[in-house]
């Protein structure tokens, strides 16, 4: 990110799609890291509302960065999220599985 930044201020990036891909990117990495921590927090027996929503919140910056539509399930499952206050403990299953499914389709896109 800081050489593309350097490019940036150099004026050598041309292309608006370049930084988008690149802000796709760092939201992605976030999404995952947000989704592993859900993971962690959860099996500590700890309510993983707030890893959840963060994660749901990179994957939807990950999304609209990239151009990339999430699957109507893992859109649901992002809207959710903004909208809810706690998670009840059968939702997390559902919500954890539909994130995942969308972090890795997303990240897929972004590879190729």
């Amino acid at each position: 990110m800081s050489k593309l930044g350097e490019e940036v201020k150099k004026g050598t990036v041309k292309s608006g799609d370049q930084l988008k891909k690149t802000f796709a990117q760092v939201d992605h990495s976030h999404a995952k890291a947000w989704h592993a921590t859900a993971d962690q927090t959860q099996k500590s027996g700890k309510d993983a509302t707030d890893a959840l929503k963060k994660a749901g919140a990179g994957l939807d910056g990950a999304a609209k960065w990239s151009g990339t539509k999430l699957q109507d399930g893992t859109q649901a499952s992002v809207d959710g999220l903004k909208k809810t206050g706690k998670v009840s403990t059968n939702e997390v299953g559902k919500l954890f599985k539909s994130l995942g499914d969308g972090i890795a389709d997303v990240g897929q896109k972004l590879s190729s």
